[in-house]
């Protein structure tokens, strides 16, 4: 009976996320979904206000734009567990997977979000080309 493992009591528990943390979880995957489906409303919502100043955007992108400066994007991953928040700013490396099937090309890079009105807000996002 010495040899029976199924209940370990002396290992630490698994600790839970904190809460802002998965916000920043969910805003971030939220973004790169609406980028791979071309949603320009939501990624120009979505983008800081520092973002938009710097790159001149004033509108959101038309469908056709859009396509052109993210390319064919078609998956993306980040590991949750290196999200770190100091001064209400996260960066955190993110692999956007670009192409068509059978020539399929990775870029990681690293992205960038900041607490904004009370929203994480995407502030840095090299994947775009401009």
């Amino acid at each position: 009976m010495d040899d029976f493992t199924a209940l370990d009591w002396s290992r630490e528990p698994v600790e839970k996320q904190d809460e802002e943390t998965v916000e920043v979880e969910q805003a971030l995957r939220d973004f790169l979904v609406a980028c791979i489906d071309g949603d320009t409303s939501y990624i120009f919502k979505h983008l800081s206000k520092e973002y938009k100043e710097e790159h001149h955007l004033e509108v959101p992108w038309t469908s056709a734009e859009f396509s052109g400066i993210f390319g064919t994007a078609r998956s993306f991953d980040f590991d949750a567990e290196e999200i770190e928040i100091d001064d209400d700013r996260v960066d955190i490396d993110v692999t956007v997977e670009f192409g068509t099937r059978g020539n399929l090309q990775s870029e990681t890079t690293r992205v960038g979000l900041v607490l904004e009105g009370g929203d994480w807000l995407i502030d840095t996002f090299p994947f775009f080309i401009y």
